[in-house]
This record gives C-alpha cells, structure tokens and sequence, in this order.
C-alpha cells in the first residue's frame, strides 16, 4: 500500500496502490483502478468509504488496487493509458482483466475510460453517477448503481441514463440501492459491485 505520482497527458497524477497480500511472483493480476467523487481525493478508497473495504476485497479476491486523483481522467482518457504502461512496467498486470469503478463525478472518469477505451476495459461499474449515456452500443459490460434516497444525483436521473444506454444497445445493468444516500452507498455496494465485475 503506498501512495505515488505519475506522469500523465496533462501533468502529475497523484494516485494510491494496493498489491494483494498473496501476490506470487510469475502470477498476473487483474487491475482495479478506483475513481472517487468530487470533493475527496486518491486516499478515499482507502480510508473512507467502507472504512477501507476495497482494500480488504483486493486481498480476497486478489487483484490490484489503484485509486488515481479522479480529475485528470475526466479530463483526458489518455490518463488511462498512461497508468496502465506505469503498472505494466512495475507489476506482472492482466491487461485483458482491467476494471473501472467510479462514485458520482469517478463514475464519469470512469465512463469515460469504457467508452473511449474500450479495448483497454472489460467491464465498468459506476455508483450514483453523473454520466450522461453513451452514443452508441460500443461499451463494456456497464454496472450502473443508483441511490433511492439520493439528493445530489437524484434517482431518476441515473434512471434515464440506464435506460437511454440500454436503449441505444450498450450492455448495462441497472441495480437500486434502497434506502442509501449519495456516499454511503459506495461502502454498502462494494461487495456487490466487485463481485459483478468479477463475472464479467
């Protein structure tokens, strides 16, 4: 677990890594990068919501844990390809096992990322997002989360983007977090989010 920064498209990105316990030398990894809401920074997966809990999953279900600072990568998808060659250089990385995630303003890095990197994502996952839907069916398997009881990003607005995406072709997935707020229901879904990335 240690914190660093990387040179991306646009200049410094500070960002969090989290290497499983059982990491073995010879085994690749599946990535998980992490994209947190507005407001926080690289440390929130870590230490804030779930207390940590997706620290805890990359140990049980053995992938690498990355949490970059979420502006530069709403800024540019190049980001992306520039966090992928610094985690291919110092780590033995799955390339054909890497997952996004992504809270409120994450969930449009992340939405980005599976849009305009497609062949780069196998599956995306983005938890009361403000994301607008894609244009076209050329998207990854998408898990869109919603919070009943959202007063940033209302229900029915992530309601409609589901529904534009599913409508347009896009492989999505709709899933309602009854009785959550905006940022608690990142630490109640977590469990449920990995896991779903992980069956695709």
């Amino acid at each position: 677990d240690y914190w660093r920064v990387i040179l991306g498209p646009a200049g410094p990105i500070p960002m969090r890594i989290y290497a499983p316990r059982d990491a073995r030398a010879g085994v690749q990894l599946p990535v998980v990068i992490a994209f947190h809401g507005a407001g926080a920074d690289e440390n929130m997966f870590f230490e804030g919501y779930g207390a940590g809990r997706l620290r805890q999953l990359a140990d049980s279900v053995g992938f690498l844990l990355v949490s970059p600072l979420t502006i530069p990568f709403v800024q540019d998808a190049a980001a992306l390809d520039s966090t992928l060659a610094v985690l291919q250089r110092d780590y033995l990385i799955d390339r054909a096992t890497v997952y996004v995630l992504g809270h409120s303003l994450g969930g449009a890095a992340a939405w980005k990322a599976a849009s305009e990197r497609r062949s780069a994502v196998r599956a995306a996952a983005v938890i009361a997002p403000a994301v607008n839907a894609p244009a076209s069916s050329a998207f990854p398997a998408t898990l869109i989360v919603g919070a009943e009881a959202d007063l940033v990003i209302p229900i029915t607005r992530v309601r409609v983007t589901y529904e534009q995406a599913s409508a347009a072709g896009a492989a999505v997935e709709f899933s309602l977090a009854e009785g959550w707020g905006h940022t608690l229901v990142v630490g109640a879904r977590l469990d449920d989010v990995v896991r779903w990335l992980f069956r695709h």
